[in-house]
């Protein structure tokens, strides 16, 4: 679930988004436990009331942060062109491309020990707006339960999967990587390539 407001007016939003980076920005030379609301108003020059308008506690602005980076893959360029010439493959590499190009969130992520944080929310949007991360072309026709449980299974082994290529100083390269990954997740999953070929034509 979601533990901050979620705003419907634009200007809102943008708002909303500003504190969040706030306490992003401040991130990068802060530990979080360091930092407080004042801080985080003072940093883009808003009173205190205006975080309130948004946010009950910190960490709420934290988990708004963590949305952000999730959602921030949506309009990254991808690896291919079409629906025609996606694969598993190729959304692996556009995963561990873009936080290649954005390394500063995984720096922030894993200075302040919020890779367990980090999954609830990717398990969260996967869950709830799969349009983001979209999963269901690997799962064929499972049942709504198997579905669930192929989903958690997807999305941890990935989350863990990025902590470990962090922590091994982003080595080996994203293709590299993509080619790992989407292997392994096809045969944990029992997918058929071939169908997974045909489901994308």
């Amino acid at each position: 679930m979601n533990m901050y407001k979620q705003c419907k007016n634009k200007n809102a939003q943008r708002r909303q988004i500003e504190i969040a980076l706030s306490l992003m920005h401040l991130m990068e030379k802060q530990q979080l436990q360091h930092i407080t609301v004042k801080d985080i108003c003072d940093n883009i020059n808003v009173p205190r009331r205006a975080f309130y308008r948004y946010f009950e506690t910190k960490n709420d602005c934290l988990t708004a942060m963590l949305d952000y980076i999730i959602l921030s893959y949506e309009s990254y360029p991808k690896k291919y062109n079409t629906l025609q010439e996606r694969t598993l493959e190729l959304d692996m590499e556009t995963f561990f491309d873009f936080y290649y190009q954005n390394q500063i969130y995984l720096k922030i992520i894993f200075n302040n020990d919020l890779f367990s944080l980090l999954l609830q929310r990717y398990v969260y949007w996967t869950k709830n707006a799969n349009q983001v991360y979209d999963l269901d072309y690997l799962l064929g026709e499972e049942n709504n339960r198997e579905k669930h449980y192929s989903l958690l299974f997807c999305m941890s082994g990935l989350v863990f999967s990025l902590f470990n290529w962090y922590y091994d100083g982003c080595q080996p390269s994203p293709k590299e990587m993509a080619k790992i990954i989407s292997k392994n997740l096809i045969n944990g999953l029992n997918i058929d390539p071939q169908k997974l070929k045909k489901e994308n034509q």
